[in-house]
């Protein structure tokens, strides 16, 4: 098994410092993307 560490306390500065219309899209890409595939295996 093969574990990726994030840090997530980097990713929730950067949303913290983005402008509105940008926050959810790091969000999105930078915090929640590593689990896509997690997700996608209970479809």
């Amino acid at each position: 098994m093969n574990v990726k560490a994030i840090r997530s306390d980097g990713i929730y500065q950067k949303i913290m410092s983005a402008p509105d219309d940008k926050k959810n899209d790091i969000y999105r890409y930078e915090l929640m993307m590593p689990f896509e595939r997690k997700w996608a295996v209970w479809d």
